[in-house]
C-alpha cells in the first residue's frame, strides 16, 4: 500500500472515530438523558418521539462507524452524516486559504460559491491584510488552474496580473494536474481537517458559529501550534524573526466571508476587475 493511500485510510479512520464520539455518544445521551441534552444544546424539539428517533439515528451512525474502522472504504457513506448536518444549516462549503511557504503563516476565508468574483475578492483581501500590517516585500501568489483564480481565461489572468502588480504582487499558475506544486498548502488542508473540522464540525450551526470557530482555530494555528518543519516554532514566531518590523497585530487573523463582500465591492461581471472601474470625483 502506498504512503498516500495509507494517509487517506488514516484520515477516514479519523473521521469514523469522530463520528463514533460525536454522533454515537450524542445519540446515546439523547436516548438516556433527553432533557439534559436539550438544555445543553438549547434544542427546541418538544416531541419526545421525534427526539428519540433522531437520537436513534445518531446511535446507528456511531455503531456503523465502529465497523468502518475495520473497513474504511466499505462504510464510507456513513461519513455523509456530517455533510447532511452542515447542509441543513446552509454552512458555507468552500474554504479559501493563503499560506506563506516559509513561515507557514496562514489566512483563511469562506464562501458558498467558488466564483471568479470571490477569487478576486480573496486576492485583494490577502494583499490588504499583508500590506496593512507592514509586509513590504514582493508577494508571489502560486495558484492552481481553478476558474476562481483566473483558470483558462487569458483575459482574466492578464487583467489580474495587471491589477495586483500595482500592489507589488506576482501571479504564478501551477501546471494543470500537478497539485504537488502547491504541496505546503495542500498539507495544511489536512491539518485543518484533523485539528479543526473533524473535532468541531458538529458545533457549527450558522455563519457566526463558523467564523467564531475559525477565528479560534486560525489563532491556534498561527500562534500556538508548533511546526516540526520550523524547528518546532510557531508560524508567527518564525515570521516575526524573518520580518521584525511587521505589525504584531498581523497575528490576529480575521476569517472573512467572501460572498457578500465580493458582490458589494463593485459592479462587475466575470470579466471585470477593479482596474476597469476607476473612482469618479466631481
Amino acid at each position: 500500500m502506498s504512503k498516500d493511500i495509507k494517509v487517506r485510510m488514516n484520515w477516514l479512520r479519523g473521521m469514523y472515530s469522530y463520528t463514533i464520539v460525536g454522533a454515537g455518544l450524542l445519540g446515546l445521551g439523547m436516548l438516556v438523558m433527553p432533557e439534559l441534552i436539550k438544555s445543553m444544546f438549547a434544542w427546541p424539539i418538544e416531541e419526545p418521539i421525534a427526539f428519540g428517533i433522531l437520537g436513534s439515528v445518531y446511535v446507528a451512525f456511531g455503531i456503523l462507524s465502529i465497523l468502518g474502522l475495520r473497513d474504511p472504504l466499505k462504510f464510507a457513506p456513513v461519513l455523509l452524516l456530517q455533510l447532511f448536518y452542515l447542509g441543513q444549516y446552509d454552512i458555507p462549503n468552500y474554504q479559501w486559504s493563503a499560506l506563506d511557504v516559509c513561515s507557514r503563516f496562514k489566512l483563511i476565508g469562506y464562501s458558498r460559491e467558488k466564483s471568479w468574483t470571490n477569487g478576486l475578492c480573496w486576492y485583494l483581501w490577502v494583499i490588504s491584510w499583508l500590506r496593512s500590517h507592514g509586509v513590504e516585500s514582493t508577494i508571489v501568489f502560486t495558484v492552481d488552474n481553478g476558474e476562481e483564480f483566473g483558470g483558462k481565461s487569458w483575459l482574466k489572468v492578464r487583467e489580474l496580473r495587471k491589477l495586483i502588480s500595482g500592489f507589488g504582487c506576482r501571479l504564478i499558475q501551477n501546471h494543470k494536474g500537478h497539485c504537488e506544486e502547491n504541496a505546503h498548502l495542500e498539507r495544511s488542508h489536512r491539518t485543518d481537517d484533523d485539528e479543526f473540522y473533524i473535532p468541531r464540525a458538529m458545533r457549527i450551526k450558522s455563519d457566526v458559529d463558523l467564523l467564531d470557530e475559525a477565528l479560534g482555530y486560525i489563532y491556534y494555528y498561527n500562534n500556538l501550534r508548533e511546526h516540526s518543519s520550523l524547528d518546532f516554532k510557531t508560524p508567527f514566531f518564525y515570521l516575526k524573526a524573518q520580518l521584525p518590523d511587521i505589525d504584531d497585530k498581523i497575528r490576529f487573523v480575521i476569517p472573512i466571508m467572501l460572498d457578500k463582500v465580493a458582490v458589494e465591492l463593485g459592479a462587475w461581471s466575470g470579466y471585470h476587475v477593479l482596474a476597469q472601474h476607476p473612482a469618479m470625483f466631481p
